[in-house]
């Protein structure tokens, strides 16, 4: 039968080879398992070949069918380390507001009645609902059920109570007076807390974002001893994360802070298990342990530095908006020269804010033309148009009399000089910017004499009296990105913040306005009107609107972006963040 078979296939062996296949399967249906020992060793290998090709494309089939119909859910566990520039001090959320060490730590240990999310919209953390009367002047709270503090005790209505009175105590030594001084609180029962307001304010509920305090600890110590208390460096809070040491390596000069998920915050679920936090006193220093992969984030580090981590370090880099802005404040009571709205509009027209932005900022930045900025109700792209014209700023000036002296390429009027003084803080952005402001406007035949100072000294010596000239400064609206306190006239002197002295009374209707329970788009209307008031008095020249970045190791997943008013809003929804995750079917 074998010589039989074989004189059959050596017939065949002048045919294709694809023949010759079909025929090999023809004869051997009964005796398949002999095709080993008849093929030839290239035949044999082709077809081996092509049946692995076949089991991969299937697998590959599968895989892609598979990904397409499942997605990833994050599970519990994992770490995160991120390096931070600075020392805590007051990890107390009636305390830290002027530390933004301490401000990340409370963002994560405290729990407030409500929480902003990243499209600054007000959620309920502590609070399952509220209610707001007819009139606008009374707000009242109910507590989300099974509220415990990291220490085990129950979280009521009392230690909301205890924690704004506390701020409206007058020892209280902090800076959050002023936000609560016309508001009544009163427990209604164990889960139930009212305020009431003297005069309705649209922004109230930004107030009830604030940190609560355990009255079961706090209780205890004097209001005027607070400053002093071990609880600021061994918190205990409600939040996502609770504290559990601070370990100081001197020999380094940085701190370390380790927190761990809270079982029980109430809020929704929190992926990541540990948190560390590393402060370092000096920005070198972090970009050292970021290089050695000591760290595993930091917020605002741009430049080549940045670059160089995505590239060879595994990092990918997300961009936040900011209620911030840059300006050169003027001061026309220190100044005569001006109050001339000539010699402002010249000055407005003769700074390139796009190569500030490009050399200071690294394009990380937008520019404007008013405190206005882009997430406000009403802007319009033009808000932020480039007005750069050095031709025009050179015939603004020649209108207004100002004309160039030959000899010293600086304006003159009446044999007077054109010229006053910028004053600024030491600090590297600001120093930068200041620079080039003094040259881009001495192309326009404006001298202007630079004063440096060191952040402290300025806010005591220049800003709080009002005794600069032109103030280069920055200013943050905040989570409510409220413009009163910075333009309206009520607010010139110091504690305001109104650096531009700026009085017009239309403005101020405006300001008001915006403050009361209106809606969006009456809020609009009158930002609008407010843009066209500050383009024709200029009280001020306005640079931009700078960006944060935040470089995080790519193993964390679940981070968005959106607008955060102070650095420590990153975390606003740290609770989406993991490392660990499972596939699971369905879309």
């Amino acid at each position: 039968m074998k010589r039989g078979l074989k004189t059959k296939l050596r017939r065949k062996e002048k045919g294709s080879f694809f023949s010759k296949i079909l025929d090999h399967l023809k004869l051997y249906r009964r005796y398949f398992f002999l095709l080993p020992y008849v093929l030839k060793r290239h035949d044999k290998i082709i077809i081996t070949v092509l049946l692995w090709l076949v089991l991969i494309s299937t697998m590959g089939l599968g895989l892609r069918f598979y990904f397409n119909h499942s997605h990833v859910v994050p599970r519990v566990g994992g770490s995160y380390s991120e390096g931070v520039v600075g020392s805590p001090k007051y990890i107390n959320p009636l305390l830290c507001q002027t530390n933004d060490a301490d401000r990340d730590l409370c963002a994560l240990v405290f729990a407030g009645l409500t929480k902003y999310n990243h499209s600054r919209e007000i959620q309920g953390e502590l609070a399952k609902s509220w209610k707001v009367d007819k009139e606008k002047r009374v707000y009242t709270f109910s507590l989300k059920d099974n509220l415990f503090w990291h220490d085990g005790k129950p979280l009521t209505a009392e230690d909301i109570v205890f924690t704004v009175k506390l701020i409206q105590h007058p020892d209280y030594p902090g800076t959050l007076k002023a936000s609560w001084n016309n508001v009544e609180v009163r427990k209604v029962n164990k889960k139930t807390v009212r305020f009431r307001l003297k005069d309705p304010y649209n922004d109230f509920l930004s107030n009830t974002t604030l940190g609560i305090l355990p009255k079961h600890i706090w209780e205890k110590i004097e209001p005027k001893k607070i400053l002093t208390a071990e609880y600021n460096l061994n918190p205990v809070g409600a939040g996502q994360y609770y504290f559990k040491e601070l370990q100081a390596k001197e020999d380094e000069g940085m701190e370390i802070v380790r927190l761990g998920r809270f079982d029980q915050y109430r809020g929704k679920t929190v992926w990541l298990e540990d948190l560390t936090l590393k402060f370092y006193p000096t920005l070198e220093k972090l970009k050292l342990a970021l290089s050695k992969k000591e760290i595993e984030g930091t917020l605002n580090l741009k430049g080549e530095e940045g670059r160089q981590l995505i590239q060879e370090a595994n990092f990918r880099e997300y961009y936040f908006g900011t209620p911030q802005y840059l300006a050169v404040f003027f001061n026309q009571q220190k100044s005569d020269i001006l109050e001339n709205s000539g010699v402002r509009k010249a000055l407005n027209y003769g700074v390139n804010r796009k190569r500030i932005i490009e050399i200071v900022f690294l394009n990380e930045a937008h520019l404007i033309q008013s405190p206005i900025l882009a997430h406000l109700p009403g802007f319009k792209k033009s808000f932020a148009s480039d007005v750069y014209n050095v031709k025009k700023a050179e015939k603004t000036l020649d209108q207004a009399g100002w004309v160039i002296d030959k000899k010293t390429k600086l304006r003159k009027k009446n044999r007077r000089e054109l010229h006053f003084t910028l004053a600024t803080s030491d600090q590297e952005e600001f120093v930068q910017v200041a620079e080039m402001l003094r040259k881009d406007w001495e192309k326009i035949g404006i001298k202007v004499k630079l004063q440096i100072y060191t952040m402290g000294t300025l806010q005591q010596e220049q800003i709080r009296p009002r005794e600069y000239q032109a103030l280069l400064f920055g200013e943050n609206l905040g989570p409510d990105s409220d413009l009163y306190p910075f333009w309206h006239s009520t607010q010139i002197s110091d504690p305001g913040l109104n650096l531009a002295l700026f009085s017009n009374k239309e403005a101020d209707s405006i300001l008001e306005f915006a403050r009361q329970i209106v809606s969006t788009k009456q809020q609009a209307r009158g930002y609008q009107d407010l843009f066209g008031i500050f383009k024709r008095e200029i009280p001020a020249v306005f640079l931009v609107n700078p960006t944060k970045n935040y470089l995080i190791n790519s193993k964390v997943r679940g981070v968005e972006t959106g607008m955060i008013a102070t650095p420590s809003d990153r975390f606003l929804e740290i609770g989406d963040w993991y490392v660990r995750g499972a596939r699971e079917w369905g879309r």
